[in-house]
């Protein structure tokens, strides 16, 4: 039960800059797609590289049957884990469309100048 209390208390401290920064709905709505977005973008290149160094693994080890045995499971999740980021895209991506709420970046601090 704590771990569930953990977990949204993580969730809220890491949105409060998008709560923060919002004045209305929609600049919030603009702000958390935007953090959606960002997300996304990086599980695609950690997913990518994880499964480029499967195939790398994979190709090195040829003359192993074993270890290439070993090393499928992993090349099929990581296909299945980019095929499922990707539809995560796409309904971000008719979202924005539908709503028009994708004219926001990452809200950040300047420092002074």
């Amino acid at each position: 039960m704590h771990k569930k209390y953990l977990q949204l208390a993580i969730a809220f401290i890491l949105l409060l800059p998008v709560v923060v920064y919002a004045q209305t709905f929609k600049d919030f709505a603009d702000s958390f797609i935007a953090v959606i977005k960002g997300f996304i973008n990086i599980l695609f290149v950690s997913l990518g590289v994880g499964l480029a160094y499967g195939i790398l693994l994979y190709f090195l080890n040829a003359d192993d049957p074993k270890k290439r045995e070993a090393l499928k499971p992993y090349l099929v999740w990581g296909v299945v884990g980019i095929t499922v980021v990707f539809g995560l895209w796409g309904l971000v991506q008719i979202l924005c469309d539908t709503v028009q709420w994708c004219d926001a970046a990452i809200p950040y601090i300047r420092p002074p100048v």
